[in-house]
């Protein structure tokens, strides 16, 4: 488990934390800005710090909610023709605990940038108020060069894997 995440599982889903939101792009997606998204697995990592926790933010992900508006850079691809969302691994409880998921990540073999500091405005943000010693990450969204158990990948980076259905349940659920 990462230190500090705190601890993953079922309860998770009402709480706040930090996610890993695993997805396919079916065709290539124009993201903000320049950037180009081929089709491929990605991952982006992301918080849930309002109303709803982690079980909210996903389930806006995965357009699981009546309407929704681009408000985030995610946003972009999660509203695409394209996109199709497999499920998250989650960390209840942290605080800005994306760029520490981000670094662990990168050190996951056949994963890389998907585009150059994409959704980490955040990031910088808090480095305006903190000082310059602070970097933000490279990018939350990363691409896959191969196949990914999602599972195995919760188990390497210390969380729990929730596929898609779990998040489709009512609160309360088991």
């Amino acid at each position: 488990m990462m230190k500090g995440m705190g601890q993953p599982g079922r309860k998770a889903a009402g709480e706040k934390g930090v996610y890993l939101l695993l997805f396919r792009l079916r065709r290539v997606v124009r993201g903000p800005g320049s950037h180009r998204f081929p089709p491929g697995l990605y991952a982006y990592a992301g918080s849930a710090r309002g109303g709803g926790g982690l079980a909210a933010r996903l389930r806006r992900h995965f357009n699981l909610v009546r309407s929704k508006t681009a408000r985030w850079n995610i946003d972009r691809l999660t509203l695409s023709r394209g996109y199709r969302p497999l499920g998250a691994i989650v960390w209840p409880g942290p605080r800005e605990g994306e760029c520490r998921l981000v670094r662990r990540l990168q050190k996951t073999a056949g994963v890389r940038p998907a585009a150059p500091r994409f959704g980490n405005h955040d990031d910088r943000a808090k480095i305006a108020r903190r000082g310059p010693r602070r970097r933000p990450c490279a990018a939350h969204a990363w691409i896959f060069r191969g196949p990914v158990r999602p599972a195995a990948l919760a188990d390497a980076l210390g969380g729990a894997w929730h596929p898609l259905d779990f998040w489709r349940r009512p609160a309360g659920a088991p």
